[in-house]
């Protein structure tokens, strides 16, 4: 589910190499179907819709139709997990925010491929998540985690820029 165009899926990103019969899961998008249901990075993809030597392009469809894995976790049983498939505009391209419901002052701030392009608005997203908290009364933010999983590209002075919201002295390239 990793491509730039808009798509339906359940948001995961897999690896197969067509000689192992399963896909490897290695990241989940936080704002998709597969985090809700608990599906994590490492898990394995057994068999789609009932089919065993998976392929993702199985996992995409039509937005709102069901699609059933059969999944693995490391050191678990198989099992199976119906999720239903949603629109996304974006592969793992794009940034996301927001704090921790069972730790409202702990933020989470997901950076996708080529965050730190020329204009990005990094600086835009964590004003938003703070003002998040404070428009609902919560506590300043005592932490963030910063999701770099994804951010393989940019520019070298978005990234500068990036990394100078955190460190008082700024930051020389």
């Amino acid at each position: 589910d990793d491509s730039f165009q808009a798509y339906a899926g359940v948001g995961i990103n897999v690896d197969g190499d067509g000689v192992q019969p399963y896909l490897t899961i290695l990241g989940v998008r936080p704002d998709g179907p597969a985090h809700a249901a608990g599906i994590k990075s490492r898990d394995r993809i057994l068999a789609i819709d009932e089919e065993g030597c998976p392929e993702i392009a199985k996992v995409r469809g039509e937005a709102g139709r069901d699609v059933t894995l059969t999944l693995q976790s490391p050191g678990a049983e198989p099992k199976d997990v119906t999720l239903t498939r949603t629109q996304f505009n974006t592969g793992f391209n794009y940034r996301l925010a927001f704090r921790l419901e069972t730790h409202p002052h702990v933020g989470y701030f997901f950076l996708g491929e080529n965050s730190f392009e020329e204009g990005s608005s990094s600086a835009d997203v964590l004003t938003e998540l703070a003002e998040r908290g404070v428009k609902s009364h919560q506590k300043t933010l005592e932490g963030l985690i910063l999701d770099l999983r994804y951010g393989s590209g940019g520019s070298v002075d978005a990234f500068n820029t990036f990394l100078g919201h955190f460190i008082a002295s700024g930051v020389r390239p």
